[in-house]
């Protein structure tokens, strides 16, 4: 289900937001650069937390073992889950869990009806195993039954429910263990969802395959896939969301497009009419991180501003209301959300104060306040130490040349590199003064990643 797990160049008044979900979040201060080591995800009704310190949290809908904790229990508060600290990425689907440590093993659990867990059984599983002796997972995406995930060398691996053909491997067959989708190398980012895939390569291309009953792959049919089909000729794609009916996406130039089901509004365009390619949505150009529920869009601005539209009959928009939305409304007066995740029909969301909230649906606890009553508006969860959610990590204002004697793209990648991230080895064998500021620096290095189809 949602996460993010790609990089997103943040602008906060006059801070830089830098989200790699796929390990650490990163925030500049002052020029510093801070990690934000947290990391939510939202599934069907079940969500999952990693904590700064590396430990992980689960609570909501546990009938297939999906939090983790050895029952099939449902919880309505954060329980730890183990006593591990090295946990950095989680990705809650439908009814299962799937995350990676440090060492960048991969583990999973709940429900495996169709594989998803990749154990090559259909065995469900209450408490993480890890799935075969690979150290190179960098990303992982959820959707309902199904897992996607990234390795270092940027390939692309598919397993679970295959029924629309969302795996990417010319079939329509469930795998129970980890297929290569393909054989190219370039993969950035991933989002799956009930029966659609969506992915970016690292030229900042757009692909999808799977279901496209609705137009959700974007190619301007309502034909399904089982393959991998690039998406127009645009290599300016930056983020992406789906959860398998409606796809909403962001551009390097900070404008919002979306596609797909759209009789609640999701697409946020103002009407309620699908739409099978992409469609611009408003003329913002601030827009930074989205995330998509079954029937509703969630999206964060450059000025920490929060945005919902489509369905809200559980609240799941956060407005106070439970009306429908058919184009973004600003949820609240805060300019401090920093961090989303949407699950089926409700919200999780964290502020730069450290607090957790939570909104919409609540009926098997997954919001985490204890109670199983739904909420409309954000509604305080916990508090995650403020001591340990941002640590200084240096000062992107200074980049010098290795051992080439030039700032160029390869200095990027291994400052990159040094913040424990992983870019794609691609060619990064230019240099320029790129903000015409008179100096080649970590500004112009930023700029370089985007002309890469990424952002920092």
């Amino acid at each position: 289900m949602q996460k993010i797990n790609m990089l997103i160049k943040v602008y906060m008044r006059k801070r830089i937001c830098l989200f790699l979900l796929i390990a650490f979040s990163f925030l500049t201060l002052g020029g510093k650069v801070c990690a934000i080591k947290a990391q939510i995800s939202a599934g069907g009704s079940h969500t999952i937390l990693v904590k700064p310190d590396g430990t992980l949290w689960a609570w909501g809908n546990n009938l297939e073992g999906q939090l983790g904790d050895s029952t099939t229990t449902d919880r309505t508060s954060p329980v730890k889950i183990g006593s591990d600290t090295t946990w950095t990425s989680i990705s809650a689907g439908g009814s299962h869990t799937i995350a990676l440590k440090s060492d960048n093993t991969l583990w999973a659990w709940g429900e495996n009806s169709s594989g998803q867990l990749g154990d090559s059984t259909t065995t469900d599983r209450t408490s993480p195993v890890q799935i075969g002796s690979d150290t190179t997972w960098i990303s992982i995406s959820t959707g309902d039954s199904t897992t996607i995930a990234l390795k270092s060398d940027g390939t692309l691996w598919a397993w679970g429910e295959n029924g629309s053909g969302q795996l990417g491997d010319s079939t329509t067959i469930d795998r129970t263990s980890s297929v290569q989708i393909g054989s190219d190398t370039n993969w950035s980012s991933i989002s799956t969802g009930d029966s659609a895939t969506i992915a970016l390569r690292s030229d900042g291309t757009l692909w999808a395959w799977g279901n496209n009953d609705y137009g959700q792959l974007g190619d301007g049919t309502t034909t399904s896939t089982a393959f991998p089909g690039q998406i127009g000729n645009d290599s300016t794609w930056s983020s992406i969301s789906t959860e398998g009916s409606h796809t909403i996406a962001i551009k390097s130039d900070g404008t919002l497009w979306a596609w797909g089901r759209n009789d609640y509004g999701q697409l946020g365009d103002g009407t309620k009419a699908n739409k099978n390619s992409p469609t611009l949505i408003g003329n913002d150009v601030n827009w930074l991180s989205v995330s998509t529920g079954k029937f509703q869009t969630l999206a964060l601005r450059s000025d920490g501003t929060l945005w919902g539209w489509g369905r809200n009959n559980y609240g799941q928009l956060g407005d106070n209301t439970k009306s429908d939305r058919i184009s973004p409304a600003n949820i609240d007066s805060d300019t401090d959300w920093i961090l989303l995740a949407t699950g089926e029909n409700y919200t999780i969301a964290l502020r730069s104060n450290s607090i957790l909230y939570g909104w919409g649906l609540n009926d098997r606890g997954q919001l985490g306040d204890g109670t199983i009553t739904d909420k409309n508006t954000p509604t305080l969860l916990l508090t995650i130490d403020a001591t340990d959610l941002f640590q200084d990590n240096g000062n992107i204002d200074t980049a010098s040349p290795g051992s080439d004697n030039r700032v160029d793209g390869h200095d990027l990648y291994l400052l990159d590199k040094a913040f424990g991230a992983t870019l794609p080895d691609v060619n990064w064998d230019r240099a320029a003064d790129l903000n015409d500021d008179g100096i080649v620096d970590g500004n112009d290095l930023i700029i370089l990643a985007g002309n890469f189809g990424q952002s920092i």
